[in-house]
């Protein structure tokens, strides 16, 4: 986010939320210069993933760690688009809480 001016309490909302056009999510992940020529890379992640097991009672879905071959222009996207997936909410107040 974008330093408070002077002495104020609390940032920019803008910046809070995501839409600020100087420290918004879309310009933290740009690439520099020369990950932007090598945009078409072949790069290896390992992300958590689902992979389908056999069991004595069946075939199960499990989270497990998967291996993904992508270009970086197809990570960086990705990337950009879990990053801005909204926080899950809990209700409040927490009925499982004294």
């Amino acid at each position: 986010m974008c330093p408070r001016v002077g002495d104020a309490r609390h940032y920019d909302v803008a910046c809070v939320l995501g839409k600020c056009k100087l420290c918004g999510i879309a310009r933290k992940l740009e690439c520099c210069p020369i990950e932007r020529d090598r945009r078409e890379a072949l790069v290896t992640t390992k992300t958590l993933g689902k992979v389908q097991v056999d069991t004595p009672k069946g075939s199960k879905t499990i989270a497990a760690i998967v291996e993904k071959e992508q270009h970086l222009k197809e990570f960086m996207e990705d990337t950009a688009k879990e990053a801005t997936l909204p926080y899950p909410t809990l209700p409040y107040p927490n009925p499982t809480l004294p």
